[in-house]
């Protein structure tokens, strides 16, 4: 069955190398399962529904008045703590009543609100100026949460209690998971438990602890491209080694030469193959789930049984301390008898394990939870860029996004399990067609000054793809055809050496790449560009090439390009088709029965058709589906289509409400319409299936030629035969 293009889209965007370097600037994949196991050790998957598959942050999306409300919040608790708020219970009033309407319907579709409060409360902690008033921030929002839950109960709304009861027993912290021991409760607990905390901190090193396991899951392997570069720079080194031997000779200037333009051609091709080799080593680098981290040393106090928290042995040294009056225990804990004071132990090491149970347990499992969650965007408390946004709106295609309050962005789209890598690992040819040579040899009245200019012309195309690796195979009169593979620019380079008269053993076999499709981009961008610079750099030229004109005489002497006469400025334009698939089945190189290198297969109809598409004005560049969804996924970068997604300084709210549109344009795809800066591209889907007759779209003009098999379902856009993906994108060249 075909899938929609739209889906096939999406999928590229979520594979993208982009999407890729996200992944591995926002992803804590393997950090998450690491604390999630904790989790479960503790509570058991029933009671950990809301995270159900979920593998990575689970995000909390929250719109602009509800942080405006949590922000008011902060600010009238401190206000009312420092005797200058009159409001504030007014406003507990409305937080109240607001989040009675988030959570109940929250708990429509979640019994157990423990991940919204910890979300809530992780946004009110590191938005308390200080840790004086944070405990009394949170105590506050607590009071409000159970007025709220209270009111739930009244109304007979279920919900799940267990989790939440236990983690809000704890103190909150504002350092990470990481940076908490023993100290970090110094402060935080009353002078009556004081001395529980000083002893923890001198035997930290003696409690129970157990070191946590934590599997390196991926490792960088640039063995492959390490492996190429190393056959890239043998034969380099192979050929100037040749070439220095032949120069070594004495040997006519003619041949001097001959040899010359043999190694500028060939260090050309080198370039094209080491840029390409380049791009993979990136996308290799980049090619990982998440980031290291560093396992929290806390992390291995907790979990055992709390009267095991301290042993038998260690408990013994602590008691001839307590005896020795090095730590000052409430007199609760002992009896003054004649010659000395008693200690009743027992009641201490009970006091030890509510400690353990009521203090540190609930304390270190809520900040496991506040790592696993974010509260998003919240640009008051923590930076926020419109790449973490755009990384939300992925996030929320795999449903790991929570809205509050609940809210439809529209239906969460299929995943769906195709060959990304197959579509992406390509054959591309591009043929391009020289537009205004008919007008031209009109004009000169002259074939061989036409076949000279159209000489100069295309020699600056073939330096463009060679540059890029490409195979410039033919040169047809009004056009060319070239090609891009693996090994296209080691092909290219053997062909040399036949017509030198070699006959090295080589094979003729294709090799399918992840770069050929982006390589076949590239130059065509170039070539509509070195076409115009070729017209305006020969305007002067344009006096003694079209001087016999008939009719009124043409002044050219300091015209620009653009005061050209529309019919000389179509001179040397080009339409350039760019179709890709895979080597054998849609592309197959061979030597012709003229001892010529030539490639038969339906790419060569393919780019033939896409390049005879015209605009009414300028140069045009058409690239089939596979072509750009091969491009599309070796991207660094990209974004939609003029779109500014430039965050300011104007102020709160216009941030937040940039960056959740930014998040949701991320979720829905772009549809077909991109824009790579980077590379001064944009790529604008034109024409979705193509027909027998003349379709026109978007000022595109595209006659198809030798299509059979097509099925025209709705948004189906595969050939019954070879599967191949039906459809064109046009390629805009922009400033970046």
């Amino acid at each position: 069955m075909a899938e929609s293009l739209e889906v096939v889209e999406r999928e590229a965007e979520w594979y993208s190398l982009y999407v890729r370097k996200l992944r591995s600037q926002f992803s804590r994949r393997d950090y998450f399962l690491l604390l999630k196991d904790f989790l479960v050790k503790k509570f058991g998957e029933q009671r950990l529904r809301e995270f159900g598959q979920v593998e990575d942050a689970l995000y909390f999306v929250v719109d602009r008045d509800t942080l405006l409300l949590l922000e008011g919040f902060v600010k009238e608790y401190i206000n009312f703590a420092k005797g200058r708020g009159h409001y504030y219970e007014d406003y507990v009033k409305k937080m109240e009543d607001e989040f009675y309407g988030i959570i109940s319907s929250y708990a429509k579709h979640r019994r157990d609100t423990y991940l919204l409060e910890v979300a809530i409360r992780k946004f009110l902690i590191h938005s308390s100026p200080d840790e004086e008033i944070l405990g009394s921030i949170i105590g506050a929002f607590n009071s409000v949460l159970s007025s709220v839950k209270e009111s739930l109960r009244k109304s007979k709304v279920e919900l799940e209690s267990f989790v939440s009861s236990f983690i809000s027993r704890g103190i909150f912290l504002k350092i990470p998971l990481e940076g908490i021991n023993f100290k970090s409760f110094a402060k935080r607990v009353g002078k009556d438990k004081q001395w529980i905390v000083d002893i923890l901190i001198d035997y930290s090193n003696d409690l129970k602890w157990e070191p946590v396991n934590v599997e390196r899951r991926k490792k960088l392997n640039l063995d492959l491209t390490g492996n190429e570069t190393d056959r890239l720079r043998k034969r380099l080194l192979d050929f100037l080694t040749t070439m220095k031997n032949e120069l070594e000779e004495k040997i006519p200037p003619v041949y001097v030469v001959d040899r010359l333009s043999r190694l500028e051609s060939t260090l050309r091709v080198h370039m094209g193959a080491a840029r390409g080799l380049l791009y993979a080593q990136e996308e290799a680098k980049e090619d990982f789930v998440s980031q290291d981290f560093h396992v929290p040393r806390i992390l291995g106090y907790i979990g055992f049984d709390a009267n095991s928290f301290i042993p038998s042995q260690v408990k013994d040294k602590i008691a001839k301390d307590i005896e020795k009056g090095k730590y000052e225990l409430p007199e609760e804990y002992s009896q003054k008898r004649i010659f000395k004071k008693v200690y009743d132990f027992d009641r201490i090491w009970r006091e030890f394990q509510k400690f353990y149970l009521n203090v540190l347990e609930p304390t270190i499992y809520h900040k496991i939870i506040e790592e696993m969650i974010e509260l998003w965007p919240v640009p008051s408390v923590k930076k926020t860029t419109i790449e973490e946004a755009r990384w939300v709106g992925l996030k929320a295609r795999t449903g790991d996004v929570i809205f509050v309050p609940p809210r439809n962005i529209g239906v969460e789209k299929k995943r769906v399990d195709l060959e990304l890598y197959r579509l992406g690992n390509v054959v591309s040819v591009l043929i391009y067609d020289i537009r205004g040579s008919t007008f031209m040899g009109e004009k000169l009245r002259n074939a061989r000054k036409e076949e000279e200019i159209r000489r100069k012309f295309q020699e600056r195309l073939i330096r463009v793809a060679e540059h890029y690796g490409g195979f410039p195979l033919k040169d047809t009169g009004d056009g060319g055809i070239i090609f891009f593979s693996g090994n296209s620019h080691e092909l290219f380079e053997k062909f040399q050496e036949i017509r030198l008269g070699e006959t090295p053993d080589y094979s003729v076999k294709l090799y399918p790449s992840r770069y050929a499709a982006r390589q076949a981009v590239f130059c065509a961008r170039d070539m509509v560009k070195e076409a115009e610079n070729f017209v305006k750099e020969n305007l002067e030229n344009y006096k003694e090439w079209f001087k016999s004109v008939e009719g009124v005489e043409l002044q050219f002497r300091g015209i620009t390009y653009e005061k050209l006469p529309p019919s000389f400025r179509k001179i040397f334009q080009i339409g350039v088709g760019v179709a890709s698939g895979d080597p054998e089945t849609d592309l197959s190189f061979n030597i012709n029965a003229f001892g010529e290198p030539d490639i038969t297969g339906n790419l060569v109809r393919y780019a033939n058709t896409y390049s005879k598409a015209k605009e009414k004005e300028g140069s045009v560049i058409m690239i089939d589906a596979r072509t750009t969804l091969s491009f599309l996924l070796s991207l660094e970068k990209f974004e939609e289509f003029d779109v500014d997604t430039k965050i300011d300084d104007v102020g709160f709210q216009s941030n937040v409400s940039l960056l959740l549109t930014e998040m949701e344009r991320w979720f829905h795809g772009f549809h077909g319409k991109y824009h790579v800066e980077k590379y001064g591209i944009g790529i604008m889907k034109v024409v979705e299936r193509l027909y027998r007759k003349i379709d026109r779209h978007e000022d595109v003009e595209v006659k198809e030629e030798g299509f059979e098999g097509l099925i025209r379902p709705e948004k189906a856009f595969k050939d019954i035969k070879s599967g191949r993906l039906f459809a064109l994108y046009k390629i805009i060249p922009k400033g970046g």
